[in-house]
């Protein structure tokens, strides 16, 4: 059964603009599911630091999936170089 999640992550902000770009693209494309609404929150400073850095560049994509499919994107997720952290929520109807 397929449900709409939304996932938030945070990716280096030392990355180059088109590094940047591929990253998320690639994460687009490792979502299995309907990619509903990408939102580029931009550069925000962290709550905390991560890795010894200050801010982070923040994006939010909402997709349609099958809660099969979260497993494989949380493992891509966590190896990925240039995201310094992720969360996937289950949006509520």
């Amino acid at each position: 059964m397929e449900h709409i999640y939304e996932l938030m992550f945070i990716i280096d902000p030392d990355l180059e603009d088109e590094a940047r770009h591929d990253l998320m693209e690639r994460v687009k494309r490792e979502i299995k599911g309907e990619v509903l609404d990408i939102d580029e929150w931009g550069k925000r400073k962290l709550a905390y630091k991560i890795d010894r850095k200050e801010e982070g560049y923040y994006v939010v994509v909402l997709f349609r999936a099958t809660g099969d499919t979260l497993k494989e994107l949380d493992q891509f997720l966590k190896l990925q170089e240039g995201i310094l952290r992720h969360m996937i929520v289950r949006k509520s109807k």
